[in-house]
């Protein structure tokens, strides 16, 4: 697992410690988390945003590795399909983002959320804003 595939002071790992960034191959942007009952919603699963925050986080990885270190992002718009409910039994999620594309202004990502087994839990599309940073 390593962070550095993406911004070492990145707010996620304060925010979301729990999160692991890990690279597969020579691709940056996974992101493994273990769900618990603590993201459970009222009817016993783990809610729709859990999922969301995770394709969310590798999407924008993806991105944040091929962009120079004068440029930023921000997401502009995720599409989130669920394909089977998450549980604390499900075991440990993975999601693993890719670049489709990476234009002078505009990304456009997608993520897979798995399990260990590569079960398909979720999936997004993602598209994020590139900006040059303000120092």
């Amino acid at each position: 697992m390593v962070w550095d595939s993406c911004a070492p002071d990145a707010s996620r790992n304060r925010t979301h410690p729990r999160f692991r960034l890990h690279r597969s191959g020579s691709r940056p942007g996974g992101v493994c988390r273990h769900p618990g009952e603590h993201a459970y919603n009222p009817i016993g699963t783990v809610q729709g945003g859990y999922a969301a925050t995770l394709l969310d986080s590798a999407c924008s990885c993806a991105v944040h590795s091929q962009l120079t270190a004068k440029q930023a992002y921000i997401t502009i718009h995720l599409n989130v399909s669920y394909h089977k409910r998450v549980t604390r039994e499900t075991g440990p999620l993975r999601a693993e983002g890719r670049v489709r594309s990476l234009g002078r202004r505009v990304a456009f990502a997608e993520a897979q959320l798995t399990d260990a087994d590569r079960k398909l839990y979720a999936s997004a599309t993602s598209t994020l804003l590139i900006f040059e940073r303000k120092r």
